[in-house]
């Protein structure tokens, strides 16, 4: 090939790379805006509804009214909702996540003047840093998600009320869908170690997922 023919094909795929390139740092520039965007419109599909088994969740939670519950990786604010009304209108809710774009929604889904016992707080991806103790703090198919979960376990155990609980959903076995898990016995291990125990435990209610609510006995 001649060096004029070489210098056009270099300029050609030049500019058919150029876009790849450009969208591919796009992409990654926005990454937690696309993530945040595909996740709101699974989080509270008619699928995935059905197999959380919102409804019977809430209730195994056994939330009295006037608690303080922390909704730790709140998401789309679907469990959120459910606490408010348990708690009434002399509880709290936090709501907390790590995803701006999450907050955002959360903030438009419970502004303050429709939803005054939510706060939304933005947390690092480390975890959540509670603005006050809770009575419950609920996990739900989080802890995986977070860098250093058995450091966070010790953060959250701090957060708790005198005779308050953690309560985590997480998933049971690796599938295509979550490759990733935390093994209950291990679990159990950082939660004894941050002075909790197993008060409560669920295997059959969801498929795929294990429920165990943890507290000071």
């Amino acid at each position: 090939m001649k060096d004029a023919e070489k210098r056009v094909a270099v300029r050609r795929w030049f500019w058919l790379g150029l876009p790849v390139a450009a969208g591919a740092v796009l992409a990654w520039c926005y990454r937690d805006w696309l993530a945040a965007r595909f996740f709101l419109r699974h989080l509270e599909s008619g699928k995935r509804l059905k197999r959380l088994r919102v409804p019977e969740v809430v209730r195994l939670l056994g939330i009295e009214p006037g608690s303080t519950v922390a909704d730790i990786g709140a998401g789309s604010g679907l469990f959120t909702e459910r606490f408010v009304d348990c708690v009434g209108p002399t509880g709290r809710v936090f709501a907390a996540d790590a995803n701006p774009t999450m907050i955002d929604h959360l903030r438009k889904r419970f502004p303050p003047d429709r939803a005054p016992t939510v706060t939304v707080v933005q947390t690092a991806r480390s975890g959540a840093t509670l603005p006050a103790k809770v009575d419950l703090a609920f996990v739900c198919l989080t802890l995986h998600h977070i860098p250093d979960p058995e450091e966070y376990v010790q953060t959250l155990a701090g957060d708790l009320k005198p005779g308050g609980r953690i309560a985590v959903i997480e998933f049971e076995r690796h599938s295509p869908m979550h490759h990733k898990m935390i093994a209950t016995q291990e679990l159990d291990r950082w939660m004894e170690e941050a002075g909790l125990q197993v008060v409560s435990r669920e295997d059959n209610l969801l498929e795929e997922a294990y429920i165990r609510i943890y507290g000071r006995v």
